[in-house]
């Protein structure tokens, strides 16, 4: 069975791969006849085909819709329709067909052109770059030179002349358009520069070594004169008893003054004052001339330089002026025009630039109350402005971290004020130099104080300069004099200074002193405020003097410290009558402060002059509480606290101002307590003592605190 059933298998796998073939190659015939025809065919003609045939189906469908309506129709005719429009969409499959194999035909045809293009493009690159090759080596070909044209060779005539004989023979009859001699020339020439420069190389050795020897002997006599400098500095040394014996200081003055001689003349007036001053009195003061000598010579001779140019030149312009008397009109103008344009072309950065520049040396003191807190002050001179102006630096101890305090620290705020009340550094004391920024474009004085520095005017008298004397003085003749006085005056040698700068020293002689202490007077006071600053912020208060008839705190307490402005200071409703009364200024620092107690709270502006601690702080108070403010214009209870915080310190001693802040705090906590406790006795529980709530025709509270066995509030 076996046998029988495995051929004819085999039969019928034979019979399936012959259908398989006649299927194949019945597809291929197809698919070619498609391609060729695709290729003959045209697509207008195709386009047309399709539309129509569209329009055939469209016109069958609606025959068929017809004959379904109408019941007598036959079905014959439905079929033949129907058979019609698959016929059709037959052909229009086909013609997608032919358009799908156009697009390959064509895609092919397109692959091909491109990579014939690609190549031929591929080739002329080749091509140019082949060219761009040779050109290339042609022109290193052209450009090439031969090392021997690089060498500098002596005249052919010096050749002829100082060559041996037997060099020169050949050239005696010499003709330059022969090649074969002009290079048989050019290499005996060779010959005779490498021998000659053989022999310069040996001479030349020689001269290396000579010098190598006196180099030696130099080395030598320097480390002999070297070795007298230790020896000279123990001989000095030696002689540091002897003169200390004799209160002789010569080496130390000359080291500390030895830029000093180089300074502007302002500068070198308050460096000769405050020296003298230091060496007197035993303070913390140190001073340094700051700077380079070799600019300051530089900008010297560039001083006396201008000096000689500046005559030269108001001698040209009147002499310009005797001719244009002379001149016509017409030329004037034309004068006039050429200025202006000069004018014109000079930029106007240059002119700020020049205005602005200072000399290069400067003097820097230092001012310490510790070695924790010190103030460093640089004075510097500007020569066209002729004003010296002060750049400050405060050193703040670590432990003092609270913003007002380092606010009222700061170098400004320290030196604003020193000796007048008005002096903020923030105006010129030369009435000159507002026409002189004019001119240099800027507006105002105060737009270029951050750049040069604050010329308080305590800093020119301490120089020797004071703007007011100097005015009242040349007023007295004519005001035109003084101008031309200021801006052309020469500058004097230093050997001749102490007869020339005589009126100035006295002038910073009377003026050193008083700033010293003033300098050291606010530093000290600034420093206690600062630190009374710094317990108020953190919601405490200083401890102050037990000698003070001051209560304790008891039941209030300050909640808040914080800096104000002075348009806040304005804003506020309580503020008026002392702003109407004009004890406050806007160059005065605002602080705000708030006492607490329960629900009751009071808000105090507090007012802080320059010349702390001999004003004492001004306070400005309204109390809040239960929705309703309690202040100066409605309350006269707030009336006589304010009377007692501002008005009951004795100033005498200076020393006041370690303590003042704190015990006006302290006393303004007692006198809310006692408003409280007197005013609302109900709702506050009572932790002073006083004898009467209120008495006399205005039922006074007791606001005044007396030490008698516990403590006792009274009125008087």
């Amino acid at each position: 069975m076996v046998k029988d059933s495995n051929p004819s298998l085999k039969k019928k796998r034979k019979v399936d791969d012959s259908e398989k073939e006649t299927e194949t190659d019945l597809y291929k015939r197809v698919v070619e006849f498609e391609e060729k025809e695709a290729v003959n065919h045209k697509n207008s003609q195709d386009a047309k085909m399709f539309f129509d045939l569209c329009q055939d189906i469209r016109e069958s469908i609606q025959r068929i819709h017809a004959h379904k309506k109408n019941a007598s129709s036959k079905e014959s005719v439905l079929k033949e329709l129907q058979f019609d429009i698959f016929v059709k969409l037959c052909i229009i499959k086909k013609l997608n067909r032919i358009d799908k194999l156009k697009h390959v035909v064509e895609r092919e045809t397109l692959a091909v052109e491109k990579q014939k293009c690609d190549s031929i493009k591929l080739n002329y690159q080749n091509l140019v770059y082949e060219l761009q090759h040779l050109v290339g080596e042609i022109k290193k070909c052209l450009a090439f030179k031969s090392k021997d044209e690089d060498i500098e060779l002596v005249p052919f005539e010096e050749f002829m002349k100082d060559a041996p004989k037997a060099l020169t023979e050949k050239f005696i009859e010499y003709n330059p358009g022969d090649p074969e001699q002009a290079h048989s020339l050019r290499l005996t020439r060779l010959e005779w520069e490498l021998t000659q420069r053989k022999n310069l190389a040996q001479l030349c050795k020689s001269l290396v070594e000579e010098k190598q020897k006196l180099e030696e002997d130099l080395i030598e006599h320097r480390e002999k004169l070297s070795a007298l400098g230790p020896l000279l500095e123990n001989v000095v040394k030696a002689t540091h008893p002897l003169q200390e014996h004799l209160q002789i200081s010569e080496h130390e003055r000359r080291v500390e003054h030895h830029l000093a001689p180089l300074l502007p003349e302002p500068l070198y007036i308050f460096y000769v004052h405050i020296a003298a001053y230091r060496s007197v009195h035993n303070i913390n003061l140190e001073v340094e001339v700051l700077g380079d000598a070799t600019d300051a010579e530089q900008w010297k001779e560039a001083a006396e330089l201008s000096d000689i140019l500046n005559e030269e030149e108001s001698e040209q312009e009147a002499d310009a002026q005797e001719i244009e008397e002379v001149i016509k009109p017409k030329k004037r103008r034309h004068r006039k025009s050429a200025v202006q344009e000069v004018e014109e072309v000079d930029p106007l950065e240059e002119k700020k630039k020049k205005l602005l520049k200072t000399h290069p040396l400067s003097i820097q003191v230092t001012a310490a109350i510790d070695q924790h807190f010190s103030l460093v002050m640089q004075l510097r001179y500007y020569d066209k402005l002729k004003i010296i102006t002060v750049s400050s630096d405060v050193k703040i101890p670590s432990d003092v971290t609270a913003n007002t305090a380092r606010e009222i620290l700061c170098g400004e705020s320290v030196l604003s004020g020193l000796t007048d009340d008005d002096d903020d550094g923030r105006e010129s004391p030369n009435p000159a130099v507002s026409y002189q920024l004019k001119r240099a474009g800027f507006s105002c004085f105060a737009q270029v104080v951050n750049e040069i520095g604050h010329p308080y005017r305590w800093a020119q008298r301490v120089c020797g300069t004071d703007f007011l004397t100097k005015q009242i003085m040349q007023h007295k003749q004519a005001v035109v004099f003084y101008y031309i006085a200021l801006f052309l005056r020469p500058l004097d040698n230093v050997s001749n200074r102490s007869e020339s700068l005589t009126n100035d020293s006295k002038i910073a002689n009377s003026n050193v002193e008083t700033v010293v202490k003033s300098l050291f007077k606010s530093l000290k006071a600034r420093y206690d405020l600062a630190k009374q600053m710094q317990m108020l912020e953190q919601n405490k208060v200083s401890e102050v003097p037990t000698s003070l008839d001051l209560p304790p705190i008891v039941g209030s307490f300050p909640s808040k410290w914080s800096s104000a402005t002075y348009h806040q200071f304005c804003q506020a409703e309580f503020t008026q009558h002392q702003l109407e009364e004009e004890l406050v200024s806007s160059s005065d620092m605002f602080y705000s402060l708030r006492v607490s107690r329960d629900n009751a709270v009071l808000d105090a502006f507090v007012v802080i002059r320059k010349n702390y601690p001999v004003v004492p702080p001004l306070f400005a108070l309204s109390v809040n509480y239960e929705k309703k403010k309690h202040h100066f214009l409605n309350c006269e209870d707030i009336r006589d606290i304010e009377r007692t915080i501002n008005t009951s310190w004795a100033i005498t001693s200076g020393k006041e101002s370690s303590w003042l802040l704190a015990a006006q705090v302290t006393n303004l906590c007692a006198c809310l307590d006692m408003f409280l406790e007197t005013t609302f006795p109900a709702k506050f529980s009572q932790k002073t003592s006083f004898i009467w709530s209120s008495c006399g025709r205005n039922r006074r509270r007791p606001y005044k605190y007396k030490k008698m066995g516990t403590g006792l509030f009274t009125q008087y």
